[in-house]
């Protein structure tokens, strides 16, 4: 005679009851997630326009030409799709021109749309 839990099998750790299929369903998803994460974060880390605009901000900063609110502000906005940007040539000159506080956040902004 079998003492145990579940059904046929003895235990509740077979294939048999789907719960082991959605776990793995989900692991495979969060290691995807991962992976797209960090390619992402990595690739713009190491891109040299990226780090150049970073750069820029940063010597603002250093000499008290921006307040951190604003350092912090300019940062994100530069990072913002980032990637989909990096290609044309004038969306670049654009966010040369907002890291060197020529322009303020809000006319960033609206020329930014203008050229998507």
């Amino acid at each position: 005679m079998r003492h145990g839990f579940g059904i046929e099998r003895g235990y509740f750790t077979g294939w048999a009851n789907g719960g082991t299929i959605i776990i793995s369903l989900l692991l495979v998803t969060a290691v995807i997630a991962l992976i797209a994460f960090t390619r992402d974060h990595f690739r713009k880390k190491n891109h040299p326009e990226h780090n150049k605009l970073l750069e820029i901000l940063e010597e603002k900063y250093a000499i008290n030409e921006i307040s951190a609110d604003e350092y912090h502000e300019r940062s994100m906005l530069i990072e913002d799709e980032y990637w989909l940007d990096s290609d044309n040539p004038s969306m670049m000159i654009l966010k040369e021109r907002y890291a060197n506080c020529e322009i303020d956040s809000r006319e960033y902004v609206v020329r930014r749309e203008e050229m998507n």
